[in-house]
């Protein structure tokens, strides 16, 4: 094996002293020990630091009366760069604790601790008393002189104390030749009697070397040539990137390198040339070739590289992936350079949906995040509407923050406030202010809205987004649960029309959830289609009749807020069971909870009657659950008349413990609803009847039979009036269910399943609630209401002819 001298070597000894576990002076020990304070890694051909040997010993096992040491073996390719035979004695560099083997300038040089210790003197180094002796090219001798031959004080001071002192030898600038082993070992042999033994320690690990790449973020490129953020490369050893070794990044095709980076020194040798760059591959390869060979591991950074798209034909959006190769060994062997996109908002949920209650406001959603495809997609001026879909309505906006944590660039044009579009309360608008701040692509996470949820809502409730910013893409933000459940305790009851007094199966409404069932109370205020405009710290109102939700004062006129606001206070601690039109219920027998720790207010039931005829029960709630909990309502009969229609007559779970929005949703006015009881006879008797009216005659006939009326049909306009009671009779519709409001000025006729209404000096008739347009108003005439009939006996599923030569009208 061919010997090769290391260009530069140096041992570091550092010394200092730790208090012992031993009592009194010369107990013996175990003797010295060693280990490594890490095993390096070391490259070939190269110069470079080796493992740092740590040599533990007590003083007190030192000889008193001759010289301890031992001796440190290198393999045979090493070189300590000392001149062979010497003895060296040490010298202080400067004001320091570090001392030079030969001088300031020394390859070896061995550190000693200024606070006294077994190997120091009292207020001096002691470094008399240790002494370095060359025995060859690639091993030395350490010797303590605790005799006193070269150091009195060390000698007193190893009699006089118990302490522990650690050597440590560090190796420096040594070669590495190609042949070493791949575990490089130093061998220590200590002197016989002494307390240094023999050993064999790993100091490095030969390889050839890898240089690790990594870039510290993946920047969105657009078309033109964009900068991308630094590219970082790491020796893992020195010499890994050896001189005229090269590294080259290659971009896919449809890229360039635009502009070669400036690369600078992190860390590493002094004196060091940094790797040329060039490019290659019409611009697509960025190469990089080592100037020089390390001799400690080197960091390097390249900045300032540019990456273009020059084809655009090929070039695909999305990750921009690089992949390394080069005659030098490096790793990963891709990485993600930087993203293509084009200009480009999107919107998306962020995180999971949250659960929301149907029937409450003030629920919280889950988070939606905006987010720009590249750097100014969002521009200032622009609006972003947010536009809910599934059953529900904005709740307070000011509720609605930034979740900074997870947003990034959004301050500059994405700090304005939600405002409210239109009447409707499903939708809100941010206008975005101008984006001077922002350095990269923007991502803003919203959180903690909140949103009112009809009793009616779909399973999940989300966002759909749109606007002049052309923001795309929907958020799904909310699941919803019912709070309550309502069901009967065997099978529904069986009604004949008009019979009274029949008993329901016992009701029981289920909470999904503990406090499902509310007790409390709450305010509301809404802003009856006004606006909110801030002046200073008042807040006042408008109509906003531009709709564009901002304050214009030549066409909009602010008021105060005791103008424009108005509260309302609603109990929420009532749990009804409604039953419809047509029916009435009694008070229960029995009002309780059967599972749960729900409290009722037994001494609150009671039945009411609504405005339009629908009786219900009521219970009063003192306080909410904490574990979910069953309410059961028994001994309710109820009466049923002959308007009801065959079939299931349901009963409807309302009231404020249960539903709290029916301001926002004034249609939806039940929270659950059950089967209780079924029809089984049909409530009027259906037979074929022909009835013919003569206009000018107060006389017409049914099925044949001559009647009379206290008045006539006439024509007006072109039009055939007829007195709507006796053809409302004629179509089977009983007395007692043509029903005539002097006050409202209202007509109304049930017959089977249809409730028809029509109004003096309207056009609409109502059938079940839903208006139909006719061309001619009802009007009244010797204090009957006339009409043209066709509206009313289509209703009814009748035929109204008429016979232009007779003058009469036949209805069937």
């Amino acid at each position: 094996m061919l010997k090769r001298r290391s260009k530069h070597f140096a041992l570091l000894l550092v010394l200092t002293m730790l208090a012992t576990m031993f009592v009194g002076v010369g107990t013996a020990s175990a003797g010295a020990s060693y280990s490594v304070g890490s095993v390096v890694k070391v490259n070939a051909g190269a110069a470079q630091d080796l493992g740092k040997i740590i040599v533990n010993v007590t003083a007190s096992e030192l000889n008193t009366t001759s010289v301890d040491f031992f001796t440190l073996r290198l393999p045979a390719d090493f070189d300590f760069g000392l001149t062979v035979g010497n003895d060296y004695t040490l010298t202080q560099i400067a004001n320091t604790d570090t001392f030079g083997v030969n001088g300031a300038a020394s390859t070896l040089q061995i550190r000693i601790p200024t606070q006294a210790n077994a190997f120091s003197a009292s207020n001096s180094f002691g470094n008399a008393g240790i002494t370095v002796d060359v025995i060859a090219k690639n091993e030395i001798k350490i010797k303590v002189a605790s005799d006193g031959t070269q150091n009195a004080s060390l000698a007193n001071a190893v009699v006089s104390d118990e302490k522990t002192g650690y050597f440590y030898i560090q190796m420096t600038s040594v070669f590495v030749d190609s042949s070493s082993p791949s575990t490089i070992e130093a061998t220590i042999e200590g002197r016989a009697g002494s307390p240094f033994g023999d050993a064999k320690i790993a100091i490095a690990q030969y390889g050839t070397g890898i240089t690790n790449l990594t870039i510290d973020s993946v920047k969105t490129i657009t078309s033109a040539a964009t900068a991308c953020d630094i590219i970082r490369l790491k020796e893992d050893r020195p010499g890994a990137f050896r001189a005229g070794d090269t590294i080259e990044i290659k971009l896919p095709s449809g890229y360039k390198w635009d502009t070669l980076p400036t690369i600078t020194k992190s860390d590493g040798p002094s004196v060091y040339t940094v790797p040329t760059a060039s490019t290659a591959d019409d611009g697509r390869t960025l190469v990089l070739t080592s100037n020089q060979t390390s001799n400690v591991v080197t960091y390097l950074l390249l900045s300032g590289q540019r990456v273009k798209v020059d084809d655009e034909s090929i070039a695909k959006f999305g990750d921009v992936e690089a992949t390394v190769g080069g005659t030098a060994s490096s790793a990963p062997g891709s990485f993600l350079v930087v993203k293509y996109g084009d200009y480009s908002v999107k919107a998306e949920a962020f995180g999971d949906p949250l659960t929301v209650t149907a029937g409450r406001v003030e629920q919280e959603i889950g988070k939606f995040v905006i987010e720009e495809g590249i750097k100014e997609s969002l521009l200032g001026g622009r609006t972003i509407n947010a536009t809910l879909v599934g059953g529900a309505k904005w709740g307070d906006l000011s509720k609605i923050r930034q979740d900074t944590s997870n947003s990034k660039n959004w301050m500059a044009p994405m700090n304005a406030s939600w405002a409210a579009v239109g009447n409707n309360g499903d939708t809100i608008k941010l206008t975005l202010t101008a984006n001077t701040a922002s350095t990269d692509a923007i991502k803003a996470v919203f959180e903690k809205a909140e949103i009112i949820v009809s009793p009616t809502a779909e399973e999940e409730i989300k966002i759909v987004f749109s606007g002049s910013a052309n923001v795309t893409g929907e958020a799904v933000v909310a699941k919803v649960v019912k709070p309550v459940t309502v069901g009967i305790e065997g099978t529904p009851a069986q009604f004949i029309t008009g019979k009274r007094s029949l008993v329901l199966p016992d009701i029981v409404i289920t909470e999904s959830k503990k406090e499902a069932i509310d007790a409390a109370s709450t305010t509301s205020t809404n802003t009856n289609g006004y606006t909110k405009h801030t002046v200073g710290a008042t807040d006042y109102y408008f109509i906003d009749l531009n709709g564009n939700g901002t304050y214009d004062p030549a066409t909009e006129r602010l008021v105060p807020a005791k103008d424009a606001l108005t509260s309302t206070t609603t109990a929420n601690n009532w749990l009804f069971l409604e039953f419809p039109v047509g029916t009435a219920c009694t008070v229960p027998t029995k009002v309780e909870v059967v599972e749960g720790d729900l409290v009722l207010d037994p001494s609150s039931v009671s039945r009411s009657v609504t405005a339009d005829g629908r009786w219900y029960v009521q219970v009063k709630i003192k306080s909410t659950s904490s574990k979910p909990s069953k309410v059961k309502f028994s001994g309710i009969k109820l009466d049923v008349d002959r308007t009801v229609p065959e079939g299931d007559v349901k009963v409807y779970v309302k009231g404020g413990a249960v539903l709290q929005t029916t301001a926002a949703f004034p249609g939806a006015t039940s929270i659950a609803n059950a089967v209780v009881a079924q029809i089984i006879t049909p409530a009027d008797t259906v037979t074929t009847s022909e009835a013919k009216f003569v206009i000018g005659d107060s006389k017409y006939t049914l099925n044949g039979i001559e009647k009379t009326m206290d008045v006539a049909p006439y024509i007006k306009d072109s039009r055939t009036y007829m007195p709507l009671r006796f053809v409302a009779e004629a179509m089977g519709v009983t007395e007692s269910n043509i029903i005539w409001d002097a006050v409202g000025q209202t007509v109304t006729l049930m017959k089977g399943d249809k409730v028809v209404q029509v109004k003096i000096g309207s056009n609409v008739l109502l059938i079940n609630g839903a208006a139909v347009n006719m061309d001619v108003a009802p009007e009244i005439s010797n204090s009957r209401t006339m009409l043209p009939i066709r509206f009313v006996a289509n209703a009814f599923g009748a035929d109204a002819a008429w016979d232009e030569a007779t003058q009469t009208v036949t209805i069937k």
